[in-house]
């Protein structure tokens, strides 16, 4: 009885999210699952032990037959892997839909929506003439918002998009089909699309119902689920490897096409992982060598997918070549500036305690693949599925463990495209534990497995995933109430809002943070006298940063006297009046826009040309 009420209490939190009720004057609250399920799975435990499964067995027969044979037979029919994969997936979808952000906030979404805009436009130059007018140093850097950069050519002021072309054209695309909404339904579609590959590549090793169990490890995993509910590319291009490696363990040139096809697109949304083309190509190498007298079949299917896989490398070549003037120069910069071996050590600390901190399950994944035994990858096709998979995964550990260090777990959205193999093989080990002899390893396998999914959910829970698009609103409706305060002249200073108050606020943005620490007094000074007004519009923490960065600046002592707006957004949004003499009257408070509103609109000039008169 204990158990049943501990597992289904734990089971009704995840559902409605926590209770808060009142009865009789009584308050109860309970919003963590995980001790609950601690309680319930305790108990299972005990009473197994003690009493033995011959119990379990006979309450489960006994509940069986109380069920009338209709029933039985519609739940039956129902209780399918297949059925409940395809399930699986429509609910990743609908979670994706119903948590996730509809704004361009920050940095990369900003990055990702505005350029879809620009591909809708025709030009991804965004061209800044009167940077060249401008006195102080790094010009054009405090012109270029966050997710844009100089093209840095002698006597070009333009700004192009730092990030890569692939989920931008599918965000373009499905605002040329949907609107500004259909733009956040790309995300969620292929995460859904990834939860399916994932059960699909399952098959090829696994029964049914473990190839379910993995695709539900990386629906759940919170990495997965961080990535789903913001428009950024790290879930399309997981979601498009996995497509990869699915049509290239299957047979016939017809998936290997779209295997092709998928690790060009893949390429389009990441081109840092474009050497993964090459890993999944000595997929045919290895299956032609095997097959010995029908080799030649897997050759022309390699050859096959090498067309699909090279039209992304090109595409991605003369995006390059044309907003940076190399193929090989993206809008990260070289090569030598980002990746380095001394990252190693750090990373990979940094990477196994994030792992073992939100998605423990991945190191039983991890550590399957790294010891590839016989008792678990069976039939012997599998130990093939489970060699390329192994080369996949250190493929892509290998890049980031070199690439730069970060502090934060959510950073694990790199490792993404390993996930689906990853926990195929952690499902493997589950299946291996269940066929041990004895009944107490089976039951503390399967309470194990349900404490998985509830220590996933809840992390993700914890860890604010599902409040990502009310936390994101207040960019678009900060940039609002700038947009209604400010002339649509002004210049703005900010860093994390610079491409927001562009985007929903319509006005001219100005890096504080690639401005000399002694030069805010003189920019101000000069944009006034050329007829531009000047705000700052800062979050709380960034609002230190400015007064720290230039202190001893006349304009920065007196920023507190400047208040002109405060915002009230998950974290207050703070908006100065810089030009001019401080203010008289109180600071308006602007209350946040509708949680689940309308998705905000982007501003009717977004991105203004800046228009200086002559000095006065």
């Amino acid at each position: 009885m204990l158990a049943a009420l501990g597992i289904g209490w734990a089971l009704m939190l995840i559902v409605l999210g926590g209770i808060d009720l009142t009865l009789g004057g009584l308050t109860i609250t309970s919003n963590e699952p995980r001790r609950p399920f601690y309680a319930g799975a305790l108990a299972a435990a005990m009473h197994v032990w003690l009493t033995g499964v011959d119990p379990w067995r006979l309450r489960l027969d006994r509940l069986r037959r109380r069920i009338p044979a209709g029933l039985s037979q519609v739940v039956g029919s129902w209780l399918r892997a297949d059925r409940l994969a395809v399930l699986l997936t429509i609910v990743t979808l609908l979670v994706g839909l119903r948590w996730t952000s509809t704004t361009a906030a920050a940095a990369d979404e900003y990055g990702y929506v505005s350029q879809a805009d620009l591909w809708l436009k025709r030009d991804l130059r965004i061209e800044q003439p009167w940077v060249d007018e401008v006195p102080w140093n790094n010009a054009p850097w405090t012109f270029a918002e966050l997710g844009y950069r100089p093209v840095g050519e002698a006597g070009d002021r333009a700004v192009v998009p730092t990030y890569s072309p692939g989920l931008p054209l599918l965000m373009a695309a499905a605002k040329l089909a949907g609107g500004q909404a259909a733009m956040f339904v790309v995300v969620p579609l292929l995460g859904a699309a990834m939860v399916w590959c994932t059960y699909r590549l399952g098959l090829r090793v696994t029964t049914p119902w473990f190839a379910l169990l993995a695709a539900a490890l990386v629906a759940t995993s919170p990495p997965f689920l961080s990535q789903l509910v913001v428009p950024m590319s790290d879930v399309p291009a997981a979601a498009f490897w996995s497509l990869a490696a699915l049509g290239v363990i299957s047979a016939g040139t017809g998936t290997a096409l779209v295997a092709g096809l998928a690790a060009g697109l893949a390429t389009l949304v990441r081109p840092n992982l474009i050497y993964l083309s090459i890993v999944l190509g000595l997929w045919f190498v290895v299956d032609a060598t095997r097959r010995r007298a029908r080799g030649w079949l897997a050759l022309q299917r390699g050859a096959t997918f090498s067309i699909g896989a090279i039209g992304g490398a090109v595409v991605v070549a003369a995006f390059n070549r044309y907003l940076f003037g190399s193929a090989a120069e993206s809008g990260y910069g070289r090569i030598d500036q980002i990746f380095s071996v001394s990252h190693l050590g750090p990373n990979l600390w940094r990477y196994l305690n994030w792992t073992w901190t939100a998605t423990p399950v991945a190191l039983v994944g991890l550590a399957a693949l790294a010891l590839p035994l016989r008792r678990l990858w069976q039939p012997p096709a599998a130990r093939g599925f489970a060699a390329l998979a192994a080369v996949f995964t250190a493929a892509v550990w290998m890049q980031y463990l070199a690439y730069l260090v970060f502090d934060h777990w959510s950073y694990l959205r790199f490792l993404l495209p390993t996930y689906p193999l990853v926990m195929i093989a952690a499902a493997l080990v589950v299946r291996a534990l269940l066929v041990v002899p004895h009944p107490t390893v089976r039951l503390v396998s399967v309470l194990a497995v349900g404490l998985i999914f509830v220590e996933q959910i809840s992390f993700a829970s914890r860890e604010f995933v599902f409040s990502s698009a009310r936390d994101e609103r207040h960019y678009a409706g900060a940039a609002i109430a700038l947009r209604n305060a400010t002339p649509p002249e002004a210049v703005v200073l900010s860093r994390q809002f610079s491409g927001a108050l562009q985007y929903y606020g319509g006005r001219t943005a100005l890096r504080y943070d690639e401005l000399d620490a002694d030069a805010l007094d003189e920019a101000v000074t000069w944009l006034v006298s050329r007829g531009v007004p000047v705000y700052a519009m800062l979050e709380d923490v960034e609002r230190h940063q400015f007064e720290l960065r230039f202190k001893g600046e006349r304009l920065a002592a007196e920023l507190p006297a400047r208040l002109i707006v405060t915002y009230r957004g998950s974290s207050p949004i703070t908006i100065y009046q810089l030009s001019g003499p401080p203010p008289a009257g109180e600071p308006t408070m602007v209350p946040p826009i509708p949680e689940h509103g309308p998705v905000p609109m982007p501003a009717d000039d977004p991105r203004p040309a800046l228009r200086l008169k002559p000095p006065r």
